[in-house]
């Protein structure tokens, strides 16, 4: 088997994929539908309309998202956690290539497909009860111009919300193809030790080092003086580097690895 990309048997892989994978994928929107349900159902009751406002909407969103996303991403792979299911998975006639493809496809592009309707569903139901129980005129959220909308849990705008939940959910497809048990957990693992390498650390280090300040951003702190405040920034192509990296270069790379972890698995 070639490792080249062949859309004829990229179609028949993808339609296999969908004929063998359908039921599961049904329940899981089911699922997230029933989750949400029940979720803002429960803030329903609780009278408090700002509840249901765009900003909270957009982290209900989110969250969600980043957690169904992260979960789901331990099944794209699952047969090759049983050996009899792996030996058919792996012999069959498609290469490592058009594998990822078909399971990046399903595991990343349908499956926010899936998602955001599950999502629309509810939220579009349940903020029309809330509007009509309360008196209030919150509008339905538009994913598609989630850059209207403010950042809920950071400073900036929502959309860099997805750039977040597709490097998390291409490292819980990684560590899927890497670990052989227990995925979910070991990959949580793995996520913790880079949050705290990436994040927690350098603030850390930073709050050790300067002088009484605060962290404004990753890329600025502010000196304390009675004097006067000082904003002390990070080199501008510093700023630039993280930007491309983290937002454009981070999610592709772990679908490379996964690539490669597949092709160390394929049977030639």
């Amino acid at each position: 088997m070639n490792r080249h990309l062949n859309f004829k048997r990229l179609i028949l892989l993808i339609n296999k994929f969908w004929f063998g994978h359908r039921k599961v994928f049904l329940l899981l929107m089911l699922a997230i539908l029933s989750l949400f349900t029940i979720w803002l159902g429960i803030y329903l009751g609780f009278s408090n309309p700002r509840l249901f406002n765009e900003d909270f909407q957009v982290a209900y969103y989110f969250l969600g998202l980043l957690m169904s996303g992260c979960l789901s991403a331990n099944f794209l792979f699952a047969d090759l956690g049983n050996k009899p299911k792996a030996i058919g998975y792996l012999l069959e006639p498609a290469s490592s290539l058009e594998k990822i493809v078909c399971s990046l496809f399903f595991g990343v592009f349908v499956f926010w497909i899936g998602y955001s309707m599950m999502f629309y569903l509810v939220d579009a139901g349940m903020v029309h009860m809330a509007n009509r129980i309360y008196g209030t005129q919150w509008t339905i959220i538009n994913i598609f111009s989630v850059n209207d909308y403010e950042n809920p849990f950071f400073p900036g705008r929502a959309s860099n919300l997805f750039f977040i939940y597709f490097a998390s959910q291409a490292l819980f497809i990684t560590g899927s193809l890497y670990f052989r048990k227990y995925t979910f957990f070991k990959t949580a693992i793995v996520a913790l030790f880079i949050g705290l390498v990436l994040v927690i650390i350098p603030s850390a280090a930073i709050n050790i080092s300067m002088p009484l300040g605060i962290a404004k951003t990753i890329m600025a702190y502010e000196v304390l003086d009675f004097r006067g405040n000082k904003l002390i920034e990070m080199p501008s192509w510093f700023g630039l580097s993280v930007t491309v990296f983290s937002f454009y270069l981070l999610t592709p790379a772990f679908w490379l690895i996964c690539y490669f972890l597949l092709r160390e698995k394929q049977v030639s």
